[in-house]
């Protein structure tokens, strides 16, 4: 009997870690639930998590702290069923040549098949690098509920302005989001 009882006892405390553990990845990005879609003050800023996962074109491994050291980076979570993401993916790309040399764009895809992905990108002339994250490696790193999911990361690794979902509204903030963040150098 006291054996059942302290195995309850256990199992309750390791499914209450676990809800923890979950609850503080969903509401890592509320502190600045108030900026959606602006530019996050850099001391209000928290630091990207990592990630290194493929390109969907090339299959080089991609780590986005490397790559932000470089230049301002623009990450999209999408996937090729999202309506709203094939409302954005064309902005974005028409904002990765507007910014070229000065901010890199990137697009992660967790849902969809190498095939499948490499197909849609070339049906919709999307060139700016896709990333296939498939062992959802950044997307659990950002515990991303839904999607698009959009996050710009500064130089120095610091996650500067998070957008989810698409909106007209939230396609025009970005340029001026990447003007501010680029006019602080």
């Amino acid at each position: 009997m006291e054996n059942r009882f302290v195995r309850s006892l256990v199992g309750l405390v390791l499914v209450g870690v676990i809800a923890l553990a979950i609850l503080s990845m969903k509401t890592q990005w509320e502190d600045n639930s108030d900026k959606i879609g602006a530019l996050i003050p850099p001391s209000k800023a928290k630091t990207a998590p990592d990630f290194t996962i493929p390109e969907i074109a090339t299959g080089r491994m991609v780590d986005l702290q490397t790559e932000a050291r470089k230049q301002p980076i623009v990450f999209s979570f999408w996937a090729t069923w999202c309506g709203p993401c094939r409302e954005e993916l064309p902005k974005l790309q028409a904002l990765s040549e507007k910014y070229r040399g000065r901010v890199q764009f990137y697009g992660v895809n967790s849902d969809d098949t190498l095939p499948v992905a490499k197909e849609f990108l070339a049906k919709n002339n999307l060139t700016f690098p896709m990333l296939l994250d498939n062992q959802h490696i950044a997307h659990n790193r950002y515990a991303i509920e839904s999607i698009p999911m959009l996050f710009v990361v500064d130089t120095s690794g610091k996650v500067r302005s998070i957008t989810e979902g698409y909106s007209i509204e939230a396609s025009d903030r970005l340029p001026k989001v990447l003007d501010a963040l680029l006019a602080e150098k």
